[in-house]
């Protein structure tokens, strides 16, 4: 693949008006994820049309930052070749050629996807997702990046609602993934911009893109979701992607306060954790249960879960969370649940525990 790029990345003033105004309202849209500038960022780019645009929109925003004497952005990427495709080297090499004409320094990985699956038992798309955002949190530590930039858009959000409604998850987690989920230092400014302007974008710059054969591929669930299932839905309710926006930032609303809630609860009686050569766990207290109404207590099971699981693939979904809950409330004999990831739940003596056995590095 010939590189494509002109010799110099356009400054704002010489965008059409349509690009540069999605420059402006990219910048306003990191504002409102809490940068003020003077932060260090790592894009995920992959070469495909949403993290290329993100990659040009967050060159832009540093340079145009710059030139108006205002706290700009350090940028840095990371490129994950899967080993999946053949065409996934190439691929690499011109993400590469991108970054390097955007001025943003990139390094990209090789990942043993086929091997981790079956490893952990999981589908390459479990695995490959995995072992990504292991990578990309190296990276950032390696870098001394304060965040993770993803292209995660409209599009994505839509997909990730609907699989996670196949999944029985509760709410407010159905309401799908975070614009900014602090605890893995990700941003996705993206998360609710049709993906049809990131691809008017590149077409207004000029700007080539890698296609990926494989999101047409059927097998995989996502896929499914994508070109099946969202498409009959947006038939019967064209606004279908405006809803589903509406209704995640409904469960974010929700989810925050929530959140603060089970801060409150935690501050006055918190939780133990545990650590020894089997593993960790959390250990939540009779007294801080019975203080708490079933829906805070379900909330407080994930919110545990989530805290001891990040990065495993470790999870439990709402009904197992319904009977965790009602063993609770029993106190008869103690109860073990086993979930996915080398999870398990137990309940003894009024307590609740957490554990997850120790896992080999992969």
């Amino acid at each position: 693949m010939p590189a494509p790029f002109a010799d110099k990345i356009p400054s704002l003033d010489r965008l059409p008006s349509r690009a540069a105004l999605f420059v402006l309202s990219f910048e306003k849209k990191l504002g409102e994820l809490g940068l003020s500038g003077g932060e260090h960022l790592l894009c995920a780019v992959s070469g495909g049309a949403d993290s290329t645009a993100l990659a040009v929109l967050s060159a832009l925003v540093r340079n145009y930052r710059r030139f108006r004497g205002k706290p700009s952005f350090t940028l840095s990427a990371l490129t994950c070749n899967h080993n999946l495709r053949p065409s996934a080297a190439e691929e690499a090499r011109f993400t590469e050629r991108l970054c390097g004409w955007l001025g943003i320094p990139c390094r990209t990985i090789s990942l043993n996807v086929t091997g981790a699956a079956a490893r952990e038992k999981q589908g390459t798309e479990e695995a490959g997702r995995r072992l990504r955002y292991l990578a990309l949190e190296e990276e950032r530590r390696r870098v001394g990046a304060d965040f993770i930039l993803t292209a995660h858009h409209a599009g994505d959000l839509a997909e990730d609602m609907l699989m996670r409604l196949l999944r029985g998850t509760g709410w407010p987690a159905l309401g799908g993934m975070s614009p900014r989920d602090d605890e893995r230092h990700l941003l996705r400014p993206l998360l609710h911009t049709d993906p049809l302007r990131l691809r008017r974008l590149l077409s207004l710059l000029g700007l080539p893109h890698c296609e990926d054969e494989s999101n047409a591929d059927t097998r995989y669930t996502r896929n499914r979701i994508r070109h099946e299932v969202l498409p009959i839905l947006r038939r019967e309710n064209p606004s279908l992607d405006a809803s589903l926006i509406r209704l995640a930032r409904l469960a974010q609303t929700d989810a925050a306060f929530f959140e603060e809630e089970l801060e409150k609860a935690l501050m006055t009686t918190p939780w133990i954790e545990e650590h020894s050569e089997n593993g960790t766990a959390i250990i939540l207290p009779e007294k801080l249960l019975q203080s708490l109404p079933a829906a805070l207590r379900l909330r407080l099971y994930m919110k545990a879960v989530r805290h001891i699981a990040r990065g495993s693939g470790g999870q439990a979904r709402a009904e197992a969370l319904w009977k965790l809950d009602e063993a609770w409330i029993e106190r008869g004999r103690p109860r073990v649940f086993q979930m996915p990831g080398g999870l398990t739940l137990s309940v003894r003596k009024g307590c609740v525990r957490c554990a997850l056995a120790e896992r080999k590095t992969l």
